[in-house]
């Protein structure tokens, strides 16, 4: 893929043999497949110019403030939004651009973690602005005990009948690994080590395809205690 955003020079910025883009709210990214479309969403402008510790509104910009937030685009419906890493600063200023994200797919920020605010209202704005159908948690098992239970809990009170997908078998719902029996021949992080829970995921203009949901349920539900994505709300 190629990134239109360029220095004042008119050239990518260079890091070693690493070639990095800058992006802003308005950029496109555009792909080999011209059904697909990536819209930038975030940062905005103004928070580019601030940078990182840059004060708006009263609040300090981090890192995170300023994450990457796309919207994959396939033959011109919103599939999913990518978030990234967004804090609730950088999702209240985006919502001051774009009242609805709007995206079947939405893959959660922070890999499930802590949002750097209330989680629980982070959750309920980011799930009203992007109504997704499917939230999507990709995270490795060795690195991070995500997703955490309270952004599950805020998840299904937004919306209960949103589905959950997790790249991998979350540490805090199963003690042990194996070869789950429903995952796809997708190439897979984690796969050969039988950490996979959805593994990788295929999406297509209805949203997730691969796995089948109806596949990945039958598996979730055989899990012992249940899941995350299976405990009633308290």
């Amino acid at each position: 893929m190629t990134c239109s955003s360029r220095t004042s020079s008119g050239h990518p910025i260079r890091r070693g043999e690493i070639t990095r883009c800058g992006i802003q709210r308005g950029d496109e990214i555009t792909v080999v497949d011209q059904r697909i479309r990536l819209e930038v969403l975030a940062p905005t402008v103004d928070m580019v110019l601030l940078g990182v510790g840059g004060r708006l509104e009263g609040e300090t910009l981090t890192s995170n403030s300023l994450s990457g937030v796309l919207r994959v685009w396939f033959e011109e419906q919103p599939l999913a939004i990518l978030a990234g890493d967004l804090d609730e600063i950088g999702l209240q200023r985006l919502l001051v651009e774009e009242e609805q994200l709007h995206g079947r797919v939405l893959v959660f920020p922070h890999h499930g973690g802590r949002t750097g605010g209330d989680d629980h209202s982070f959750v309920s704005t980011i799930m009203n602005a992007v109504d997704p159908e499917t939230v999507v948690f990709s995270f490795g098992r060795e690195k991070y005990s995500n997703p955490r239970p309270e952004i599950i809990h805020a998840i299904f009170s937004a919306k209960p009948g949103a589905k959950i997908m997790c790249t991998q078998l979350s540490k805090r719902c199963s003690a042990s690994t194996f070869d789950p029996p429903h995952l796809a021949s997708l190439p897979a992080r984690g796969r050969d080590a039988g950490r996979c829970c959805a593994g990788s995921l295929q999406l297509d203009s209805q949203g997730v395809v691969t796995p089948q949901v109806a596949e990945h349920a039958t598996f979730v539900d055989s899990l012992t205690p249940p899941p995350l994505c299976r405990i009633p709300l308290p």
